[in-house]
């Protein structure tokens, strides 16, 4: 059987929020040095969770820990979505919401499903 694993991770919008005030008053190097620590902190949290949702796909039975796709990015395009699989997570308990284009808000955050197979691709060959 097919099983797919969701996930969902989030910075703080405070962050993104002292990241726009530093760009503001103009601070530029320190504004692009939070932003960059909140998006390596999303990226870190969403590495963290494909962890733990592949653990938990593996003692489901699934023969591979699976690959993780998130929407908005070539080899899975339909960013609009993107508010189906926070429906889906109840993601609004962390806080976690779209903007009028399908952005994530707050800004440092992460989507995904882990499709268990190991014929999974990004890009087919």
């Amino acid at each position: 059987a097919d099983v797919v694993g969701l996930l969902a991770v989030s910075v703080d919008a405070a962050l993104a929020r002292e990241a726009e005030a530093l760009r503001a008053a103009g601070s530029w190097e320190r504004y692009w040095r939070l932003h960059g620590l909140g998006s390596a902190l999303a990226e870190a949290a969403a590495a963290l969770a494909h962890e733990r949702v592949s653990a938990l796909l593996r003692e489901a039975g699934s023969a591979c820990g699976g690959r993780r796709y998130s929407f908005g990015f070539p080899a899975c395009p339909g960013v609009e979505r993107q508010g189906e699989l926070l429906g889906l997570l109840g993601a609004e308990r962390i806080g976690l919401t779209l903007t009028s284009g399908f952005q994530l808000k707050p800004e440092h955050s992460v989507t995904a499903f882990v499709v268990a197979r190991n014929d999974a691709e990004y890009f087919p060959t």
